[in-house]
């Protein structure tokens, strides 16, 4: 389907005969006029290709197995040999290739950064030459960049940027508004979250800070062979559905995850409220203003740089 053609082929000879030998009649576009740029259209065909051999070893990976239409797969992944370790999945949509540095542990701070990861995890060649990778410090995750070295690598960073949009959630009122209990959550959440699920994108990942909020374990691993000091902020734009939830997927429901915050000593009964907001907040909710003086400024001073 990326190719956008359908191929039309004689089958009578595999029926009549097992021959497999199926001769193509037509091969006919599938799209008249084509909605996206030759360069983002080029790095969704990377996107969903495993059988290149610069992406995947014998065909065993692509980014889409993992974010089919950009989504995420609903898994948590043991990547502890990649000097990380337990992460959940997250969507793309909606992040335009990123709200700040990439990764449960912001250890990315370009899209291309995955030519790495695409060297080790799928086993591939890479989408640069050897040598362009090896140099300087390229071959590192936030070293010299990678952006402007490879057309094939900077068309697949192109995709992922062209994800802008965050899906709505179906979890509000028929009218598009806030139930009753959701809009009280949204007040909790001004005095208690938005200090750093802040502005339109929900998150302060911009600011590139990692964020302990208790729920670092053993198999949280490290960041970058080093030890794991906090979390990236994650974006709530899409919380409703992409379950489970903390960067290690210990958390099966929104209210199991925000109660897993230790540093804020939410109430259950918050919780729940908190819980309903998140759920609808969607493509369609408005930044939350924090509640200067209360707990959505708690984590102004408690900050963990990312460097």
């Amino acid at each position: 389907f990326m190719d956008r053609t359908v191929a039309v082929h004689d089958l009578s000879a595999l029926v009549n005969s097992g021959d497999t030998a199926l001769p193509r009649l037509a091969l006919v576009a599938s799209v008249a006029t084509e909605k996206l740029s030759a360069t983002v259209l080029r790095g969704k065909q990377f996107f969903y290709d495993a059988r290149d051999v610069r992406l995947a070893r014998d065909a065993y990976l692509s980014c889409a197995a993992c974010h089919n239409d950009g989504g995420q797969d609903g898994r948590v992944w043991d990547l502890s040999g990649a000097g990380e370790g337990l992460r959940n999945t997250i969507s793309l949509r909606g992040r335009a290739g990123g709200q700040g540095r990439l990764h449960w542990s912001g250890n990315f701070d370009e899209v291309q950064d995955f030519e790495a990861q695409i060297r080790t995890l799928a086993a591939g060649t890479g989408l640069m030459s050897d040598a362009a990778f090896n140099t300087g410090t390229r071959n590192q995750p936030l070293g010299t960049a990678k952006a402007g070295v490879s057309a094939d690598l900077d068309a697949l960073a192109a995709y992922v940027a062209s994800l802008q949009a965050s899906d709505p959630t179906p979890w509000r009122n028929g009218n598009g508004t806030l139930s009753t209990q959701a809009s009280n959550g949204r007040a909790v959440f001004a005095g208690q979250c938005a200090g750093c699920h802040s502005g339109t994108p929900y998150t302060d990942s911009a600011g590139n800070l990692l964020r302990n909020i208790g729920t670092l374990k053993p198999g949280s691993g490290t960041r970058l062979g080093a030890t794991l000091t906090g979390i990236d902020t994650p974006t709530l734009r899409d919380a409703w559905a992409t379950a489970p939830y903390l960067h290690d997927g210990s958390a099966a429901t929104l209210e199991d995850a925000i109660l897993a915050h230790s540093t804020l000593g939410v109430t259950a009964a918050d919780a729940t409220l908190l819980g309903a907001f998140v759920r609808q907040i969607g493509a369609q909710e408005a930044a939350v203003t924090v509640a200067t003086g209360l707990r959505g400024d708690y984590f102004a001073g408690t900050a963990l740089a990312g460097a």
